[in-house]
């Protein structure tokens, strides 16, 4: 995997670059304040980072853009992500950031805009950096885990662990879930009244819409028996009532249709009329009949909706289907409480079942990490001692924790010494800036042997070095980017002869404005500029000389 090419435009002070890598060892030399910094700067906005409209130049459009070719073992890991973002998925992947004048960022992977955290996501398997102040990272127990579970082949085990952890997890929160579901019950016998109080009541589905119908009728009886009884009377009454009206109606249509007989198909029609009639007469006279004004019946639904109001109250509900399902509820939390030590039992067995799973599998993951240690440690003492720490003493600890965490149930302690007599103590607590960017160079130097990494980028990780020292941290880069691709930002001769291609940052002056600009150099120009950073600004020809033997102690022919 390689990055193939960068380009910026309009970042800080760079108006218009585009750097073309190649495999192998990248060099990138310059003088203190050129712009080396603005190329980290420019990469770490395409690793996800948030923009500021401070880094615009000529209040114009800035845009980053990195082209990553990737290679079939890395195109595996990748492509899954780009799919789960919807993104296009090619061997070569584009990572491009624009950044307006105002400050609006927009980031986009292969052309299609994505939030900072998909890309920080994509970037993270295409390109790593390392600046001075990543030794930080040298104290993170996850990283320290990480590397000591890459040296050992670690890969399955730590799937099957984290399987058993995350089943572990899922019992306790399942434990977690149903206490508190108890603990934040109504009190179980407050429960229990409730209970009651629906079972004496009982409400129907409906009822209280019903019972307000009724009581809305009795409560209006007298008029509504009047206004019945005057309905009643249009059709009863003895000389002009509806009925008897059509009763004489039909007697002397039928005579009539008698003598013409046009008159037949009328007198049918006024027959049924009286049968209608008298069949409404007969359902509004039993209606009256059927209606019985009883005091008690009032009273009797007044108290049953008093009974129903004060429910409808007591639970906040509006409806009686609502007033219902509080009944069910309630019924099915008194059961889940009274079935509470059934389960959790259940739970407690289960819980018992995978922790025994999950220290199996965490006792595995010790075990194999205590076996590379030996080898680690030796390894990182012979490498030291060629960067220049002539008593390294390295160490590496394994502690036991009480709980399980994600990675296991122990944690690595780093332990150093680099004088004589002086018995190893951690990291953070001993190693000096320079000797804790040698250590980070020796253990990526050392992974890279094992795995394919992203490409790698080391902002001068070689400070506070010089002479044998420099040179062998450069032979160091150069063997490390056989198998990846490196850049390294440097001020060492020794490391920049050791690059396959070499670039220069300088700053120019124009007309009006100062600007940053990227050269790729020819072997020519790397032989002065090596000179020029052996001897300073006045290039000797012993300096010459010498960078001339620089590049050919590397096998360049010059």
């Amino acid at each position: 995997m390689m990055l193939r090419t960068l380009y910026i435009k309009n970042f800080a002070l760079i108006n218009n670059i585009e750097l073309n890598f190649r495999e192998g060892f990248n060099v990138i030399t310059g003088e203190t304040g050129a712009g080396k910094s603005i190329i980290l700067g420019a990469l770490t906005l395409l690793s996800g980072k948030r923009a500021e409209a401070k880094g615009i130049l000529n209040n114009k459009k800035a845009v980053i853009e990195a082209h990553f070719h990737l290679s079939t073992e890395l195109s595996a890991v990748v492509k899954p992500i780009m799919e789960q973002h919807d993104l296009d998925y090619s061997d070569t992947i584009i990572l491009r950031r624009e950044i307006t004048p105002e400050g609006k960022s927009r980031a986009f992977i292969n052309d299609t805009p994505v939030v900072l955290p998909v890309m920080k996501e994509i970037s993270s398997y295409l390109f790593d950096i390392h600046a001075q102040h990543n030794t930080l990272a040298l104290f993170d127990k996850k990283m320290q885990l990480n590397l000591l579970d890459a040296l050992a082949d670690n890969k399955k085990e730590r799937e099957k662990y984290k399987k058993a952890y995350e089943q572990y997890q899922q019992t306790v929160h399942s434990i977690k879930k149903l206490k508190s579901q108890v603990e934040n019950q109504v009190d179980i016998d407050y429960l229990k009244f409730q209970l009651e109080e629906f079972e004496q009541i009982r409400p129907q589905e409906n009822e209280k819409e019903e019972l307000e119908k009724e009581l809305k009728l009795l409560e209006n009886s007298e008029a509504y028996i009047e206004e019945l009884n005057s309905l009643i009377q249009h059709f009863d009454e003895d000389e002009s009532g509806i009925s008897r009206r059509l009763a004489e109606a039909n007697r002397m249509a039928c005579k009539l249709s008698s003598q013409n007989t046009r008159l037949e198909n009328l007198a049918e029609r006024i027959n049924q009329l009286q049968i209608e009639a008298e069949d409404i007469s007969f359902e509004l006279n039993k209606l009256l009949s059927d209606f019985e004004y009883a005091p008690g019946k009032l009273q009797e639904i007044q108290d049953r909706l008093d009974d129903l109001y004060k429910l409808f109250f007591k639970h906040k509900v509006n409806s009686t289907e609502s007033l219902i399902d509080k009944w069910k509820s309630i019924e099915k939390q008194l059961n889940d409480v009274e079935n509470f030590e059934e389960e959790l039992a259940l739970l407690e067995k289960q819980l018992q079942e995978r922790k025994t799973i999950l220290s199996g599998a965490a006792e595995r993951l010790t075990l194999s990490r205590r076996k590379v240690i030996p080898g680690l440690e030796k390894f990182m003492e012979e490498e030291l001692k060629k960067l220049g720490i002539q008593t390294p003493k390295f160490e590496v600890e394994i502690m036991p924790l009480e709980t399980y965490t994600e990675l296991g149930n122990d944690y690595p302690v780093f332990k150093f010494s680099a004088n004589k007599g002086f018995e190893p103590l951690p990291l953070e607590k001993v190693a000096s800036g320079g000797e804790l960017s040698r250590i980070m160079l020796v253990i990526k130097y050392l992974v890279m042997q094992k795995y394919n990494l992203p490409t790698i980028i080391f902002d001068e990780i070689d400070t506070g070095v010089s002479g044998a020292v420099a040179e062998q941290m450069g032979k160091m880069m150069k063997q490390m980017s056989k198998n990846n691709m490196m850049i390294a930002i440097t001020h060492l001769p020794q490391v920049a002869a050791q690059g396959d291609v070499h670039f220069k940052v300088e700053k120019q002056g124009g007309e009006k404005q100062t600007y940053t600009t990227v050269k790729k150099l020819s072997k020519e120009e790397r032989i002065t500029e090596l000179a020029g950073m052996l001897s300073g600004k006045k290039v000797t020809n012993s300096a010459l000389a010498h960078a001339q033997d620089l590049l050919k102690s590397v096998g360049d022919d010059v």
